[in-house]
């Protein structure tokens, strides 16, 4: 059975990641044994970490409806926790609780609280009241791969689906999931984000074309008759491009003692929530997102296709190791 979430519980979950102690450890949709079924309950949120040396497991269970929580959740949430592991349970309603769920969860004695998000002021001196968001996305169309022959630098037009071998012979996979490879890099998102938002037509950008140095990769073409090995000097892309920018305004919130400011949107197509907190004496933001549709990240999807080719992850993209700067058109 998939786990459950929602938007309001990652954002819960996400507030309490960032206001969390070093050796704290937060799981969304934890499995807990039950000590007298010996069944596994999902709970929402778990966060374990030491209290005086001694282990401690905090239980947050989140509602987001459209009505106040009443005593009927309140009282299912406790009895649920009464066999788990859980030292101090934490209930969070969305949008907040009836007279009789709260005074339900006072005869708990403390261990049990409950907390609903409180919409602050607008006049608020939080620094971070919206981020703006590039998204862009590059699909190639072709590529040419530049290889050592007899110890000159040579030029080829590759079809996407040639070989690439390893020094040795080995047969690891085709030039179209190495150059996704490479296109997915860490430090060539960074670059290609960067000069489309720095183009002066970046709105209206249709193409691009780039190229890569991956020597040290160490990924080799065979020669379809000699059967001979030639290393791979660089790659050079080209194909579609688009580029667009979505404004996330944050609404200010509280809850309980911490203070944060939450976006919903869309990244990649796919809805998304954004958490950001303030360290006023540090005087620095931290935001954090997350998709909100329950499926896997497309790298966990294509994890098997990516691993192909591990040597690009080991590489470095500074722009000087960039062949030729990223150029843009714009139609």
């Amino acid at each position: 059975m998939p786990k459950r979430t929602t938007p309001f519980q990652t954002i819960v979950r996400l507030v309490r990641e960032h206001f969390a102690q070093p050796g704290v450890t937060i799981t969304e949709s934890k499995y807990l044994v039950d000590s007298v079924t010996g069944y596994e309950t999902e709970v929402d949120i778990v966060i374990e970490g030491e209290l005086d040396g001694e282990p401690i497991v905090i239980s947050v269970e989140v509602v987001e409806r459209s009505r106040r929580a009443g005593p009927q959740w309140v009282r299912q949430m406790i009895g649920t926790h009464k066999n788990l592991p859980t030292n101090r349970l934490i209930l969070v309603a969305e949008r907040g609780f009836t007279p009789q769920a709260l005074a339900i969860v006072e005869s708990e004695a403390g261990r049990v609280q409950a907390l609903s998000p409180e919409i602050l002021d607008d006049g608020s001196d939080e620094p971070l009241r919206e981020l703006f968001v590039d998204q862009y996305g590059a699909n190639p169309a072709g590529c040419n791969v530049t290889i050592v022959v007899d110890g000159e630098a040579v030029l080829l037009s590759c079809e996407a689906g040639v070989d690439i071998y390893a020094e040795d012979g080995q047969l690891l996979g085709p030039l179209h999931l190495l150059l996704r490879e490479v296109l997915s890099h860490p430090d060539v998102v960074k670059h290609l984000s960067t000069m489309a938002h720095n183009h002066p037509e970046r709105e209206g950008l249709k193409s691009f074309s780039c190229g890569f140095r991956i020597y040290e990769a160490n990924y080799y073409l065979q020669h379809s008759e000699t059967g001979a090995l030639h290393r791979i000097i660089a790659l050079e892309s080209w194909g579609s491009f688009s580029w667009t920018q979505t404004a996330l305004r944050f609404a200010l919130t509280k809850l309980g003692d911490r203070v944060y400011g939450s976006a919903t949107g869309t990244l990649a197509g796919r809805p998304a929530v954004w958490v950001a907190t303030t360290d006023k004496n540090k005087m620095t933001t931290k935001v954090s997102w997350q998709t909100t549709d329950n499926k896997p990240a497309t790298a966990e999807i294509e994890d098997s296709f990516l691993n192909l080719f591990p040597a690009i992850r080991n590489l470095t993209f500074p722009e000087p190791a960039v062949t030729d700067s990223p150029d843009f058109a714009s139609g």
